[in-house]
């Protein structure tokens, strides 16, 4: 029996097991090529582009010839509207650009004009995401805005705008705080040391004065507060006090020129400023050594008694010039003797050492001795003895 093509398809005749007849040929019941059933010798067929295999006597798709992919039972070509080489089957993306396959069968895209490719995709040359230039692709290509957002400039990358409460400076959203220099636009710097931001809006630097209890503690007079603003303390001060009397600007104080120690005054006194200054005395004086209350002095003893001469210390820091009673002579030095009996010189070696042949000496006992008398026609002279008409200009 002829089958639709005329090629006889019987039963094995003298062909195996698993095999047909077709052509006058044994072929495998099995191949593809002539058919899939014992009765039958047609190729399996329905898409050119398939190639097919025998399964349970049936014919069925089982892979695309070269250049083309199986997608949703079909072999459709392998391009860019099917996925090019990829498994799947969806288009490869058209977004911003033109689609192709690679050598390799991976989804090309060329992107339009105005657009870059990053990571397979086309994308705005002036999305700063990935930078501003035709060939960045970095989302760090452009600085961090802090709290702000960047934008492209041709290829720079600039900030866009700052949320409420910061402001651009230096490229990045800072906050509004007295650090960055307030809500001041113009100012980064940081507010001066004690202020703080205030004013506004916008806010600006300023300086808050201190209370007028914090400004005035302690203090008299007119005083610069924490802003350099001239703040009255107001107020007196006790007297003798007065306001920076005592040296100090703006504090209530007393300085005293003159010194209740009047160099006579003793004991505990007050000076000009009421306070309690302690007087002493000098040398032998004493606080009323002198017999009057808080005034120094002292009272001069007598220290020529009991027999004492010479030149003595009164007390007080004098001396007191002591004799004796004649005959008595102060013995045992002029500054501390005593009184005591007297000798007398003698007349011979008193004489003999004056070298005195004639006139008086005194006997250091109160008396008086003669050495001796001239002859007639002479005179004494110098305890010598001369011509009575000769001139002594010595003496008699």
């Amino acid at each position: 029996m002829l089958d639709a093509t005329g090629a006889d398809a019987g039963d094995a005749g003298g062909c195996g097991s698993g095999s047909k007849t077709c052509g006058g040929a044994c072929v495998r019941s099995d191949d593809p090529a002539f058919g899939c059933s014992a009765a039958s010798c047609t190729a399996c067929a329905g898409d050119a582009n398939g190639t097919y295999a025998c399964i349970a006597g049936a014919c069925q798709l089982k892979g695309c010839s070269p250049g083309h992919k199986l997608c949703g039972g079909v072999c459709v070509l392998a391009d860019a509207t099917h996925g090019c080489g990829a498994t799947g089957c969806g288009a490869c993306s058209t977004t911003n650009g033109t689609p192709a396959c690679s050598s390799g069968g991976d989804c090309t895209l060329t992107c339009d004009p105005g657009y870059k490719l990053c990571g397979g995709a086309c994308v705005a040359i002036s999305d700063p995401t990935y930078g501003c230039t035709a060939t960045s692709c970095s989302s760090s290509a452009c600085p961090a805005p802090g709290t702000g957002t960047v934008v492209c400039s041709g290829s720079s990358c600039v900030l866009g705008a700052c949320v409420a409460g910061t402001k651009a400076c230096s490229g990045v959203c800072v906050p509004t705080d007295k650090s960055h220099g307030c809500g001041e636009v113009a100012r980064c710097s940081a507010c001066v040391a004690g202020d703080t931001c205030a004013g506004g809006p916008p806010t600006t630097c300023q300086c808050v004065p201190d209370a007028m209890t914090t400004t005035c503690a302690g203090k008299c007079g007119t005083v610069k507060n924490n802003c350099g603003q001239d703040v009255a303390c107001g107020g007196s001060c006790t007297l003798p006090q007065t306001c920076g009397g005592g040296g100090m600007p703006n504090v209530c104080g007393c300085t005293s020129t003159t010194s209740p120690c009047d160099g006579v005054s003793c004991g505990s006194l007050l000076d000009a400023c009421n306070r309690t200054v302690s007087c002493g005395c000098t040398g032998f004086q004493t606080c009323g050594g002198g017999g009057a209350a808080g005034k120094c002095g002292c009272v001069p003893s007598n220290p020529c008694t009991g027999g004492a001469c010479g030149s003595l210390p009164n007390g007080c820091g004098g001396h007191v010039a002591c004799g004796c009673t004649p005959p008595q002579v102060c013995t045992g030095g002029a500054s501390a003797g005593v009184c005591g009996s007297c000798t007398p010189l003698t007349k011979t070696s008193a004489c003999q050492d004056a070298a005195m042949i004639c006139g008086t000496l005194p006997d250091g006992c109160g008396g008086t001795f003669s050495c001796g008398s001239c002859a007639s026609g002479k005179k004494c002279c110098a305890g010598g003895c001369i011509l009575s008409t000769a001139t002594c200009s010595l003496g008699p």
